[in-house]
């Protein structure tokens, strides 16, 4: 009778642990930071420096690329996507600090443009990041950056 106790206990346990697992798992979007600055990053020529959004920490002098703006943030992030849909590919949008549905709509109509299966879903991410062919430091067109 205990080792079927037993059994019982450690099942209920294993499926308590389970569900408490399953309940706390973020997506794996939520591991990654939301833009709040530029920064310049050497072109995939080895050479060019163009500038593009990511997450900085000054208390540490961390600079991570990989990195979200979506609508509601404002950063010098968003100015420098903004710039971007707007000087590389024609947007007519206001170039400021606001990400706005103004913002999201061209980022949606570029997304659906572009190659490479990106997802059509108004967020910039490491995946637009790397579509996108960014303005170069000093002006002269647009590089792209590998990563």
């Amino acid at each position: 009778m205990s080792t079927r106790l037993a059994r019982m206990v450690s099942a209920v346990f294993a499926a308590m642990v389970a569900a408490t697992v399953l309940s706390v798992a973020a997506p794996a979007q939520a591991a990654t930071p939301t833009c709040n600055a530029s920064g310049t990053v050497t072109a995939a020529d080895g050479y060019t420096h163009i500038n593009i959004p990511m997450y900085y920490v000054a208390s540490t002098n961390t600079r991570n690329y990989t990195c979200l703006l979506s609508v509601g943030n404002s950063s010098n992030a968003v100015y420098t996507l903004e710039r971007t849909l707007k000087e590389q590919y024609g947007y007519n949008i206001t170039v400021n600090t606001a990400f706005t549905t103004e913002t999201k709509n061209a980022l949606l109509d570029l997304q659906a443009e572009l190659c490479c299966g990106l997802d059509v879903d108004g967020v910039y991410g490491p995946q637009t990041r790397d579509a996108l062919c960014w303005v170069q430091v000093g002006g002269g067109g647009c590089m792209f950056r590998v990563w």
